[in-house]
């Protein structure tokens, strides 16, 4: 089935990809635990924003 939906694009992706999913047991997510089975630690980001518009001359 995946064969043929690859050589000729006909049939539904997504039936496929369903099919793989319940069958073989495939996730969409991935394990976040990293080489040391920990989860990752968090990242701080800051973001400034400058707001490079003239001001009205009245």
């Amino acid at each position: 089935m995946g064969r043929k939906l690859a050589a000729n694009g006909g049939g539904n992706s997504a039936v496929w990809i369903f099919n793989m999913k319940n069958r073989f047991n495939w996730r969409d997510k991935q394990d976040d635990a990293g080489e040391d089975g920990d989860a990752p630690s968090p990242v701080k980001i800051e973001v400034t924003v400058k707001d490079g518009r003239k001001p009205d001359a009245d």
